[in-house]
């Protein structure tokens, strides 16, 4: 479910698809509290993954900024913030 959930957390799709995918395995249907229960641990799974992604991309993107705004005084480098550039 985390995969469909990754691809659109909308509550209803995910549960068109875990009622879907349970038939093609010829699974019975458990009760549909537990159905939406999968669905709701699936969208937050997806969520904090996500959330955790911007967060990787976002610390890389700004040490990739303070890395570019340094400049080399008499060989030595030296990091200045971005109000000073």
């Amino acid at each position: 479910m985390l995969k469909y959930a990754l691809e659109n957390g909308n509550a209803d799709y995910l549960l068109r698809t875990a009622i879907e995918e349970l038939r093609k395995q010829k699974i019975i249907l458990p009760a549909i509290t537990t159905l939406e229960r999968v669905v709701w641990e699936a969208r937050q799974r997806a969520e904090e993954k996500i959330s955790k992604l911007a967060y990787i991309i976002s610390n890389s993107r700004a040490d990739q900024e303070i890395g570019s705004n340094s400049f080399s005084y008499a060989g030595k480098q030296q990091d200045i913030s971005r109000l000073a550039a």
